[in-house]
């Protein structure tokens, strides 16, 4: 069995009522195995 921690921060981002924020956060999220919470965050910021 195979599990992770959620954080709560990578719920904000992946369901953010911005869709570019959304998007991002998703796309850079499912490129992971284990989550990387800051480089999801720089993925976002990129979008700024």
């Amino acid at each position: 069995m195979s599990w992770q921690v959620f954080p709560r921060r990578l719920t904000e981002l992946t369901l953010s009522a911005d869709k570019v924020t959304s998007e991002r956060a998703t796309a850079a999220m499912m490129k992971q195995k284990k989550i990387d919470l800051a480089a999801i965050e720089a993925a976002v910021r990129a979008a700024m």
